[in-house]
């Protein structure tokens, strides 16, 4: 009986403070409907064997304390045993600030209990009927759902009682203050500022803010090592986080070494093979940069090519070595109207790597080789550009004179290759030429021969001839 009298001073108490008028929409807040806690409630469980209308028991847009106050109200005397659950969900942005200014009340007489939940913080009714404040700002690091719940359970003859209201000025607030920010990634040794994740922040007059009104931690990025590393941006109280992930480079340049010889030509592209981006796609190689400056092809020795791609380099040695190459040919002598070809004055040709190589792949000009007229012609064997001369000589043929016949067989015949002299000796400028030919005995040569034989055929026949015709005349005398 005590707690039922202490329960009315109370109630009385409370409805002397509340002048309870529903006016529905008709008055006004700066809370839209989706952040306004005096409406948009959903009745999940409801459950009374006295009163079985809900809407009578649970009271939404009301104004009360004369105005002041806006907000849901619970407040029945005896609902029997009753229990009653409603919700409120309240969606929330990403980086928006919400400030939540409520003023919530909670008693159940007579062994009933009940509770508010904001968002999982539940607070449990107890015996104290009076107004406490709840004052919190949340700040969604993604887009949300902000659920308000309250439930109650009430036993027979008990006075249910809670209520859920703000002042003018409170509520549910969206500050409107925004922070936007975006992940990104790079790669080892890439350069990063904390501007390259910013997007914008919003102020809660809606005005945009620059980034150097930003309070940016930046301190925990690392860009020479591979990891996933936090950036807050905070302004007014909002902060928003951007992740920034730094990856390990792909980055490869490939080339090789070569050789090649004295004179030789080359370019940069004979020592490249590829290049892999830091995302793994081939680079060409007019984007890599290339130091061939040390390189000499006219000098015997080994240079360092560099190639360099977004910090990497690769060396190529480039060894130029001195040629071998020898041309061998010999001069050589002929008479006009005798046959030549260029092979006649070639010997050999050894290539720069010391092999032999065939005169079909040697260039010659003899173009100036005449053989029909006597004279020394060059002619020039080229092979990898070294040349080797050969001096052809043709020379005029002798032609022997014809003997000269005076009719006597003391006459000398006279040959224009040995100046032999048979029979009678004739006299040469040269003295000692002509002593030496009145005292010489001289064999006898083919014409000599011929004529002996001739002779001495003519005497056989004379003699047969004489044999014969003695013969004969014994014959006739017999």
């Amino acid at each position: 009986m005590k707690k039922t009298f202490t329960f009315l001073i109370i109630l009385m108490i409370t409805l002397s403070q509340f002048a309870m008028t529903i006016h529905g929409e008709a008055n006004t807040t700066k809370n839209s409907a989706d952040l306004d806690i005096s409406q948009g409630w959903t009745i999940s469980e409801y459950v009374s064997n006295i009163q079985p209308d809900v809407d009578k028991i649970f009271l939404q847009n009301l104004d009360m304390n004369t105005g002041t106050l806006r907000g849901v109200l619970v407040q029945a005397i005896n609902i029997g045993d009753a229990t009653l659950t409603v919700q409120k969900v309240i969606p929330m942005k990403k980086g928006h600030s919400y400030d939540l200014d409520l003023i919530y009340a909670q008693y159940y007489s007579n062994g009933g209990s009940g509770y508010i939940d904001f968002n999982g913080e539940k607070i449990i009714a107890t015996t104290d009927p009076s107004d406490h404040e709840y004052k919190k700002t949340v700040i969604p690091t993604a887009d949300m759902s902000y659920k308000i719940t309250i439930s109650f359970i009430s036993k027979y003859g008990g006075n249910p009682y809670f209520k859920l209201a703000y002042k003018k000025n409170g509520g549910i607030t969206d500050k409107q203050t925004t922070v936007n920010v975006h992940d990104s990634s790079l790669y080892v040794g890439d350069t990063w500022k904390p501007q390259d994740n910013f997007d914008s922040v919003i102020d809660k007059t809606g005005h945009s803010i620059d980034i150097s009104q930003v309070t940016v931690d930046s301190s925990k990025v690392d860009t020479t090592k591979a990891g996933t590393y936090n950036v807050t941006y905070t302004y007014d109280g909002v902060t928003s986080i951007a992740k920034v992930t730094v990856k390990d480079k792909k980055i490869a340049v490939n080339v090789h070494d070569s050789s090649l010889y004295v004179g030789d030509t080359w370019k940069p592209q004979d020592n490249f093979d590829s290049v892999i981006d830091k995302t793994g796609h081939s680079i060409d190689i007019s984007q890599v940069t290339v130091d061939s400056s040390k390189v000499d092809t006219t000098k015997a020795g080994t240079y360092n090519v560099t190639y360099t791609y977004d910090g990497v380099t690769s060396i190529a040695k480039v060894t130029v070595k001195d040629k071998k190459i020898a041309v061998n040919v010999h001069d050589s002598s002929l008479y006009a109207g005798d046959t030549w070809k260029p092979q006649d004055n070639f010997d050999s040709v050894i290539d720069k790597t010391g092999h032999s190589i065939d005169i079909s792949q040697v260039t010659v000009d003899s173009s100036k080789v005449d053989t029909t007229k006597a004279g020394t012609y060059n002619v020039t064997y080229t092979y990898d550009g070294v040349t080797s001369i050969a001096k052809v000589t043709v020379k005029d043929k002798i032609i022997p004179e014809k003997p000269v016949n005076t009719g006597k067989n003391n006459d000398i015949p006279i040959t224009s290759s040995k100046n032999k002299v048979y029979g009678k000796q004739t006299t040469h400028k040269n003295s000692e030429n002509t002593k030496s030919s009145t005292h010489k005995k001289y064999l006898p040569q083919t014409g000599d021969f011929k004529e002996g034989f001739l002779t001495f055929i003519g005497i056989v026949i004379l003699v047969s001839i004489g044999l014969s015709t003695l013969i004969k005349r014994r014959r006739i005398r017999k």
